[in-house]
């Protein structure tokens, strides 16, 4: 056999060899392509898995820091409720610096919280000595001349005239016994307070956190090492999109340091602020840039194999080649031998042939019989035990599905009730205080009653002469001027008028906070038995339990009508009435309205809850029923809560109807038979 070189592979006469060494190239070149592709994929994969991480960790800071502020300013709309109620009461005779050494006001993170009369003058302050200054012409004051929102306004940053210090000021309306405008209760929040616990966290050189009102005026705002308030993002990224969402992720320029950021925002659901968090993207992207530099060495030493391998692949075609001639050659020979010998051997084949033939046609058809009879039998018995074992199966399953789904229906109560605990304890902190303060005010009065009555036992005993061997006794008239003297010195009179709407305001709230417990009681408890129940009672009881979370979104229509009591599950029936008010009052975005309607007609019971808010889109109604699918943003909701109260109503043996439009509002119709 002669020696081929690589080059005569792409020469000679046969096609076969020259296109399998070009495939061979082109095999090559392909595998270098796909080298560098997948490279490029490597570190679009880094930089892609590097911005969602990114975006994780921005959304979970952006959520840490929503808790931070939400704690803030219900701790400032706290104080603001106390000053505003006891101002009402005590008028300026307030004492808020006995308050503060008390304890029943906090002294931090408050720059200043007073109280601002009718005409804008400060009339009580934290401060000591009192500094008095008018405030009439400030946007937190003027705000609430004309109507009582009964809601707490957060100001825009503006350097205070008492303090002489940059202050976020947080407002709420003070009421005359009448119902006019008395005033502004006010504390002020430094907005530094804010960007200091920002700076905490260590987030880059170029990252951004800022505290954003929904006006578009920040209240603090820390970039790098820059700490600023007061600036109108007005018309930016981040106010478009609040607008849409309370909650995303966006990446923009900012115009000031031209810096393009990854923002992750979050908006406070309870209050008109919201927060939002930005990490320089060139530095997210320079941790994928630090690992893909590892590619290159790797990327070349394939390309320098995939070389080799070439290579040795175009001088084994090579040698291929001169095997080929040498088989040629012997091929031609061999082939002559082998038709001599196929003309002897034909015609003895051919006697076989026939004798082969006729037994192989009858030992197929007794193997074709005997495989049909096996097969027949066989098949009969696995279906016997397949049954069997099917059934014991679905029985399991069966039972193992009724315990799990009852588990389902108490976790998801349960973390409904956990979702609005927050709100549940506002309802029942807000009775409390007052109760707090009726007791302590009925304490005071019980002091002026007892000092009066002794001073009545003193006056007898003088006009009676009890002490008239101690002295000359005073002249009756001058010993009775005294003692109605005291008398409005006292104020008894204000007392004891007062004295019965303080009970009976301290009865309201208790038995406020009784009716709030008892609901939760019912919701939380497990009930796996029917009862004759009144459905009325159990749309009341879920609409008390998410009260404090619907209050601030919508105004509440009830049109309760004649029910007959039915035998039902009550307990899981009030968590399809929660689930249902939840997610009409999510669905609303700033304000409207809910409408809850019951009736019975032809021996069946109809509960109509309407919102008008955002509406669900026709390409999801047939979707909204199934586990886990939700709309909402992640961290908001299960997908669970329609699921479960699809499944309620249907174990009650009734149905659920929905009829929404984008952008009009949702109506969930419950229809449950009437079960004597």
């Amino acid at each position: 056999m002669r020696k081929v070189s690589i080059r005569e592979a792409f020469g000679g006469a046969s096609p076969a060899l020259r296109n399998l060494s070009l495939g061979i190239v082109l095999f090559g070149i392909f595998m270098v392509f796909a080298v560098f592709l997948a490279y490029y994929n490597a570190i679009q994969g880094e930089r892609q898995e590097e911005m969602r991480a990114a975006v994780k960790e921005t959304a979970n800071l952006a959520r840490a820091f929503e808790e931070h502020t939400l704690r803030t300013l219900m701790s400032a709309d706290q104080a603001t409720l106390f000053l505003k109620y006891h101002y009402e009461r005590e008028g300026k005779s307030i004492d808020i610096p006995g308050y503060i050494r008390d304890g029943r006001l906090p002294g931090e993170p408050f720059i200043i919280m007073g109280v601002i009369d009718e005409n804008g003058d400060l009339v009580a302050s934290s401060q000591v000595p009192l500094v008095t200054a008018n405030f009439s012409d400030r946007e937190h004051f003027r705000v609430h001349v004309n109507r009582d929102s009964e809601q707490l306004h957060i100001g825009k940053p503006v350097l205070g005239r008492v303090s002489g210090r940059w202050a976020i000021q947080m407002t709420r309306r003070v009421n005359k016994p009448d119902g006019s405008f008395g005033g502004v209760a006010v504390v002020a929040v430094d907005p530094y307070y804010f960007s200091d616990f920002y700076r905490q966290v260590d987030l880059g050189q170029n990252s951004a956190v800022v505290l954003v009102g929904r006006d578009g005026i920040v209240r603090a705002r820390q970039a790098g090492s820059s700490t600023v308030a007061g600036q109108d993002l007005t018309g930016t990224e981040l106010m478009n999109k609040l607008v849409d969402s309370d909650a995303g992720s966006y990446v923009a320029t900012r115009e000031e340091d031209g810096v393009t950021r990854l923002y992750s925002y979050r908006a406070l659901l309870s209050y008109p602020v919201a927060v939002a968090v930005g990490i320089d993207r060139q530095e997210i992207l320079q941790r994928a840039g630090g690992r893909s530099t590892h590619y290159y060495p790797v990327a070349g030493l394939i390309c320098l194999g995939i070389l080799v391998c070439v290579l040795l692949l175009l001088r084994f075609v090579a040698r291929y080649k001169a095997y080929d001639e040498d088989l040629r050659s012997a091929r031609a020979l061999l082939e002559a031998r082998v038709e001599e010998r196929t003309r002897e051997l034909s015609a003895l084949n051919e006697e076989l042939k026939a004798m082969n033939e006729e037994h192989l046609a009858m030992n197929e058809e007794l193997q074709s019989t005997n495989r049909e009879l096996w097969d027949e039998v066989g098949m009969r018995r696995r279906t016997e035990v397949e049954l069997k074992h099917r059934n014991e199966e679905l029985a399991e399953a069966y039972a193992e599905l009724n315990t799990i789904q009852l588990q389902a229906y108490q976790q998801d109560k349960m973390a409904s009730i956990g979702q609005l605990a927050a709100g549940v304890a506002h309802e029942i902190n807000n009775p409390m205080s007052f109760i707090i303060s009726n007791l302590e005010s009925l304490n005071d009065y019980l002091g002026r009653l007892t000092r009066f009555i002794k001073l009545q036992e003193e006056t007898v005993s003088e006009l009676t002469g009890t002490h008239a061997g101690e002295g000359v006794q005073e002249d009756r008239l001058a010993v009775v001027g005294r003692l109605e003297a005291a008398r409005q010195s006292l104020k008894v009179d204000y007392v004891i008028h007062d004295v019965e709407s303080l009970i009976n305001e301290t009865f309201e709230g208790a038995g406020r906070v009784k009716d709030i417990v008892q609901d939760l009681k019912g919701f939380a408890r497990v009930e796996s038995e029917s009862r004759l129940a009144n459905i009325n009672e159990g749309v009341e009881s879920a609409i008390n339990i998410v009260w404090n979370e619907m209050k601030y979104k919508a105004s509440l229509d009830r049109d309760y009508g004649e029910l007959p009591l039915t035998k039902c599950n009550i307990g899981q029936l009030n968590q399809v009435f929660m689930n249902v008010l939840v997610n009409a009052t999510q669905a609303i975005d700033k304000w409207g309205e809910i409408k809850v309607k019951t009736w019975a007609d032809g021996g069946k019971i109809y509960i109509s809850i309407t919102d008008t808010g955002c509406g669900i889109p026709p390409q999801l109604l047939n979707r909204i029923f199934e586990p886990f699918f939700t709309t909402k943003e992640v961290g908001k909701g299960t997908g669970l809560g329609l699921s479960v109260t699809y499944d309620i109503v249907k174990r009650h043996g009734g149905e659920i109807r929905v009829t929404s439009e984008s952008g009009q509002g949702t109506t969930f119709t419950i229809i449950i038979p009437v079960t004597e």
